[in-house]
C-alpha cells in the first residue's frame, strides 16, 4: 500500500479520500480552487486544524468548519500536478458552483 508524507507523519494512502481521518489531516496545507475558463482561481487556502471534535480550515481570515463532503473531495498535490495554484500545498479540492 502506498505511503504519503502528510506534515510530520507518514500515512497509508487509500485512493479514496473518504478514508482520511480528521486527525490525519491536522496541520496539512489546503487550497480550495474554482474552475474559471481555462484555469482556476483560489477561493480559500490555509491549514487544516482538528480540535478533537471538529475539523477547521484556518487562514488569515479566521477559522471555518471543514465538512465531511469537503474532506471527501480532497486530493493530494502530486509532483506532476499541472495546476499552478496548487504549488506549495499538500492537498487541494476543486469547489463546484
Amino acid at each position: 500500500m502506498p505511503l504519503a508524507y502528510l506534515g510530520d507523519r507518514i500515512t497509508l494512502l487509500t485512493f479514496h479520500p473518504m478514508y482520511y481521518q480528521p486527525s490525519q489531516l491536522d496541520g496539512c496545507s489546503v487550497v480550495v480552487l474554482l474552475k474559471r475558463g481555462l484555469g482556476y482561481v483560489v477561493v480559500k487556502s490555509g491549514f487544516l486544524e482538528f480540535d478533537g471534535e471538529e475539523l477547521f480550515l484556518a487562514s488569515d481570515d479566521g477559522r471555518v468548519p471543514f465538512s465531511e463532503n469537503e474532506v471527501d473531495s480532497l486530493k493530494l498535490v502530486a509532483a506532476d500536478n499541472r495546476i499552478p495554484e496548487c504549488q506549495g500545498f499538500r492537498l487541494f479540492r476543486i469547489e463546484s458552483i
